[in-house]
């Protein structure tokens, strides 16, 4: 039956005297440029990233220092690295991955000023050495050390019609080529893996010379546990080609709709075992693909090893009557509708679906659509993608905001999962409103929550990932005179 989990939330002290804390102004000198977790390739954390920008070095550097904390936020390691300045060209930090003992931190270059430009560098740091190294970029498949000429940076990019970004798998280098054409901007058109060595093991090239098909276009869809998985979407059909990153062999190739689908499908894709398993949204087959607002329910895929279609199944809304009001169309009470957040695959083969009741409204003062948010529902599928539960986590109303949803993370090997949210709640004797940050916890098909103040007069709180069983949280105002982190034990 139906069981709906209201405000019964406990706010507990926040006990800086049991909390892990660390001042990042503290840390180093200068402003915090980037702070992220270090991710291991099972998504576990090695650590967190905090870069200070210490200024310009000379007029054609910026020195930055980096500073390695381990998960309890000890300070572990720091040094200091250079990148370049191009004139009228903004850049920021945008990635950092971990690939076997190295930490591979990328910046993004862009400019709208002149000439359309965009490009990236890089800067590696080596874990057993603390050496950081020395800038380099990757540019038509081949890794080249220093700056790029910045006196004819503006005339050197437009030779080229794509952008190289880098990434880690498998302790190895993913590099894909993408589009930089605005109108194709993000199309992938090549995939290459590069040993830690930075030579290359293999590379796909998908288009080559002028489009045949302007509505064909490539994505990288998924790239773990030894699989690659790039999408090839047209305006006839959608296929997954899998590859194994190691090798570049194609293992199979798997056609997921095509004119004769009875619907156009919004997925997700996990590797369990040998399997791949596919689960998302399903709408009326149209050419003009997935449509959330004809959304009619979930599906559920699983594809063997070689590409065998195992299992298939459809999960229509009105199926879903005896737990929730909701009709065929998907609609919900007062016209919401369910807005996926994340689906939940667990590794025992059962699914939640995360979804979020939003529509939007008009504002007749503003002249625009605003958006409203309002309570996460949660369907609970056993393995045979049977409904067992749905759970409602109520929460205020969000205006001017697609969605309150921040971030998963699945813990107890993958049987089971946590989530977080923010909340901007009302006090029901004051009637102030403030944002508090919501922690759900699926374990063992069971649900625990809990909520932290996010907000305050003096600061703000942002969430990150932590080690499991933590969150770590990380307080700072405007005036960056307080900018500090915390870990904060996830209690249920």
């Amino acid at each position: 039956m139906k069981k709906t989990l209201f405000a019964l939330f406990v706010f507990f002290a926040i006990q800086t005297s049991r909390a892990q804390m660390t001042d990042l102004l503290t840390l180093a000198n200068g402003n915090v440029s980037f702070f992220n977790p270090i991710f291991e390739e099972d998504k576990s954390i090695y650590g967190y990233l905090a870069v200070y920008d210490l200024g310009k070095a000379n007029e054609n550097e910026n020195r930055f220092e980096y500073v390695i904390l381990d998960t309890r936020l000890a300070k572990v390691a720091n040094g200091e690295f250079l990148t370049p300045i191009y004139e009228k060209v903004a850049s920021k930090f945008y990635s950092l991955e971990k690939v076997k003992d190295k930490l591979l931190l990328s910046r993004l270059y862009i400019s709208y000023t002149r000439t359309y430009v965009v490009f990236t560098s890089h800067t590696e740091i080596d874990l057993t050495t603390n050496t950081p190294s020395e800038t380099f970029y990757l540019e038509e498949g081949k890794f080249i050390d220093g700056y790029r000429n910045a006196d004819n940076i503006f005339k050197d990019q437009k030779k080229y019609d794509n952008i190289d970004l880098l990434y880690g798998l498998d302790e190895n280098y993913l590099s894909f080529q993408v589009s930089k054409d605005r109108k194709n901007i993000g199309d992938v058109n090549s995939v290459a893996v590069f040993g830690t060595d930075k030579k290359e093991k293999w590379e796909t090239t998908f288009l080559t010379g002028d489009r045949t098909d302007k509505y064909r276009n490539f994505s990288i869809n998924y790239a773990e546990k030894n699989t690659l998985i790039v999408e090839e979407k047209n305006k006839k059909e959608i296929t997954l080609h899998v590859f194994d990153p190691l090798t570049g062999q194609k293992q199979f190739s798997y056609i997921l709709e095509n004119a004769d689908s009875e619907y156009n499908y919004s997925y997700q894709v996990k590797k369990i075992g040998n399997e791949l398993v596919l689960t998302g949204k399903i709408s009326s087959y149209s050419s003009f693909g997935f449509k959330y607002e004809n959304a009619m329910g979930l599906f559920k895929i699983k594809l063997s090893e070689n590409g065998d279609e195992v299992f298939k199944k459809y999960f229509l809304w009105e199926e879903a009557a005896a737990f929730l009001e909701i009709n065929k169309r998907g609609k919900l009470e007062k016209g919401y509708r369910l807005l996926a957040q994340d689906y939940f695959i667990f590794e025992d083969g059962r699914i939640t679906f995360l979804a979020e009741k939003y529509k939007e409204g008009y504002n007749i003062l503003l002249g625009v659509n605003v958006p409203k948010a309002t309570d996460f529902v949660l369907f609970q599928f056993d393995d045979a993608f049977s409904l067992q539960n749905v759970e409602t986590i109520a929460k205020d109303k969000s205006k001017f905001s697609i969605s309150d949803y921040l971030f998963s993370q699945p813990i107890n090997n993958g049987n089971d999962v946590v989530f977080f949210y923010r909340d901007y709640q009302q006090d029901e004797v004051t009637k102030d409103k403030d944002w508090v940050l919501g922690i759900v916890k699926l374990v063992d098909k069971k649900f625990d929550y809990e909520q932290i103040p996010m907000s305050s007069d003096d600061f703000y709180i942002e969430p990150y990932i932590a080690k499991e069983g933590f969150i770590l949280l990380r307080e700072y105002n405007k005036d960056s005179a307080h900018n500090k982190i915390r870990l904060e034990r996830v209690n249920f």
